[in-house]
């Protein structure tokens, strides 16, 4: 893919995780102001069709992004990002409210996932089979379950998590996050969704913590985040934590 068709696909990717909707060349143009004329763009957008990097809806003129194309940002386009300065400090005060609501630390940094994204998250020590779970009430109120077949699928897969869980546990692949886009997902339950999900190590016990959401997810502000909440599981960052926030 050349240069100008990354940037298009890379634009219609960051405004329809914004607006929710299919994107055109003409609200492309005003927002982004590409130095091509809007029939340039469609011709280009039109290229990336073809290519299977995007989809025309039926009831709509504009585009979104496919499997494939999430595959490629991904892969080729996603910018690094840390968790740091005022927001690292922010996220670790509520790390500590949470905490003395919620007592145990996997459950703690579960909630704290769901709360910062608006999806569903899952986490578990795989030996204790301690399994929790946080977010579905807000994932459900996204657009992509407003039909009641994908409503009920992410329902069951919430009712039937003790079965799905090995399954999970296979999808991570060594220390680094994993993501899986739609029918990539391991979870047939949500294959019109993704999955970011990590081990980590609490001692001598593995685990994992997963991310479940609708395609247009905020990829790099969740690899981020699950990256940096997976430290804190992994490790002392939670005690440091507690030792700054209670003055010691």
């Amino acid at each position: 893919m050349d240069k100008r068709k990354e940037e298009i696909l890379k634009s219609i990717i960051s405004d329809y995780i914004d607006r929710k909707a299919p994107v055109s060349s003409s609200a492309l143009q005003r927002k982004h102001n590409f130095d091509l004329s809007t029939a340039t763009l469609r011709n280009e957008m039109f290229d990336l069709e073809e290519e299977g990097f995007l989809e025309q809806p039926h009831t709509s003129a504009g585009r979104i992004p496919s499997d494939r194309g999430y595959r490629y940002y991904i892969d080729n386009l996603m910018p690094d990002r840390e968790i740091e300065g005022q927001e690292e400090y922010i996220l670790k005060k509520k790390i500590i409210e949470y905490k003395n609501r919620y007592g145990e630390v996997t459950k703690t940094i579960t909630k704290i996932l769901a709360s910062e994204t608006g999806g569903l998250a899952i986490s578990t020590i795989i030996k204790k089979k301690e399994i929790y779970n946080c977010g579905i009430a807000e994932l459900l109120k996204e657009p992509e379950f407003s039909r009641s077949n994908d409503f009920c699928s992410v329902v069951s897969l919430c009712d039937f998590l003790d079965d799905n869980i090995d399954k999970v546990s296979e999808a991570t692949k060594g220390k680094e996050v994993q993501i899986y886009i739609g029918q990539e997902n391991p979870l047939i339950e949500v294959e019109n969704c993704s999955m970011v999900i990590s081990n980590f190590q609490k001692g001598n016990e593995r685990g994992f913590i997963a991310l479940i959401g609708p395609k247009r997810m905020k990829y790099d502000r969740n690899v981020s985040l699950i990256n940096y909440l997976t430290k804190i599981l992994s490790g002392g960052g939670f005690v440091f934590i507690i030792l700054v926030y209670s003055g010691v």
